[in-house]
């Protein structure tokens, strides 16, 4: 597996994702030419305005979307997006929170999710009977 974040983004937030994925039992490796797997992606945070910035606090929005990829055929064949806020009373605090947060909601949500998508299989259609799959 070769993961590989790009756009506006911290070495953290990629080592998040690695670690997450290592802690679901995949195997990451540097070279994508040894890997039957990609994963791509982007993350952003961005100052919003809100009604509670008049109040002195800072809003701070975070989100992310990653692809997983087949390397040999450069099929995708899963994806996840996430996003969330961080409110605090300094632009710096509400960053730091914000970017902690989606390190973390990487590390659990994308990661469970994107080994999810690996490891599925295509559902079976059984459009001839009408007995439940067991």
């Amino acid at each position: 597996l070769h993961s590989d974040t790009t756009g506006r983004t911290h070495r953290s937030v990629q080592e998040a994702l690695s670690e997450g994925l290592t802690k679901e039992g995949l195997i990451i490796e540097p070279d994508i030419n040894k890997c039957s797997v990609t994963i791509t992606g982007n993350v952003g945070l961005q100052k919003l305005e809100h009604p509670v910035n008049k109040e002195g606090w800072v809003v701070m929005q975070y989100s992310g979307s990653f692809r997983v990829i087949d390397t040999k055929t450069k099929n995708q064949f899963g994806s996840y997006s996430i996003s969330g806020k961080a409110i605090k009373l300094t632009e710096d605090d509400a960053r730091k929170n914000a970017i902690e947060t989606l390190k973390k909601d990487i590390a659990d949500k994308v990661a469970a999710h994107i080994t999810k998508s690996i490891f599925s299989t295509p559902e079976k259609s059984e459009a001839n009977t009408m007995e439940p799959n067991v």
